[in-house]
């Protein structure tokens, strides 16, 4: 996984400059069909007129962006899908919002160069929000982004949760979306494997005892390593993951993510 690093203030600016780029492109074609292919982010509830707000959707694929502008020595990757609808099917335990129920959009966390824009509102930094809509019209086309060097290939979290100021209903949890512009680098996490390598060994052990300790990991989604669901990425977290690396009993029961 390729990481961002120099001159953040730099990046910045080549950022917003590449983000004025592609507004001005979108701004001269069509919107993007909803034949794409692109399953939609359904926006729901766990209970019938209230419960918590919920999202019906695998974001455990990652969401493959194409190259879009290009400024110096960066290059923007964007996509419009997958995109915000109301839901058109309820699965078990899945339920519409009540008509007139606003909808907000917050980031929880990202990686060091990705951003969401919705309604022409760039979230970039954790604790930004923007309104994504009001029941029973949800329908909302983000614009998801990675900003790159040139030739550079990543895999960057963005983490979210959906809240509103309707009394029946409560925030949902944290959702991660994971942006790419090269699949195959896409090494997404799961509980007690924070590198993504698909199993769990004793290198997530030690990811999980530096992260505890407040030392460089591969603990990018803090959940993943958060195997007691404690809330933080602790000693006895690296312990569980070390007994279940080597096979032995260990009760893994992270917070979703």
């Amino acid at each position: 996984m390729t990481t961002m690093g120099g001159d953040r203030p730099r990046l910045a600016l080549v950022a917003t400059a590449l983000a004025l780029l592609l507004a001005a492109m979108m701004s001269a074609r069509p919107a993007f069909a909803h034949d794409s292919g692109v399953p939609f982010i359904y926006v729901g509830a766990t209970a019938a007129d209230g419960g918590a707000l919920a999202l019906d959707h695998n974001l455990g694929l990652p969401i493959v962006l194409e190259a879009t502008a290009r400024v110096e020595d960066f290059v923007l990757y964007a996509a419009q899908d997958p995109a915000f609808e109301p839901p058109s099917h309820l699965p078990e335990g899945f339920f519409a919002l009540a008509p007139g129920v606003t909808v907000a959009v917050e980031v929880t966390d990202l990686g060091p160069s990705v951003a969401v824009k919705i309604g022409g509102v760039e979230l970039d930094r954790v604790g930004a929000s923007v309104v994504l809509g009001t029941a029973p019209e949800l329908h909302r086309h983000p614009e998801w982004r990675l900003t790159l060097p040139v030739g550079a290939r990543s895999c960057q979290p963005i983490g979210f949760r959906l809240t509103t100021d309707a009394p029946a209903y409560t925030p949902s949890r944290r959702y991660t979306a994971w942006l790419t512009n090269d699949e195959a680098t896409c090494a997404i996490p799961t509980c007690g494997d924070p590198d993504g390598s698909g199993g769990i060994t004793v290198s997530d052990g030690v990811n999980v005892l530096r992260a505890a300790v407040g030392l460089a990991s591969a603990c990018i989604v803090p959940a993943a390593c958060d195997v007691d669901g404690s809330g933080a990425p602790s000693v006895t977290d690296g312990v569980r993951v070390l007994r279940a690396a080597a096979g032995l009993p260990a009760d893994l029961a992270c917070p979703e993510f």
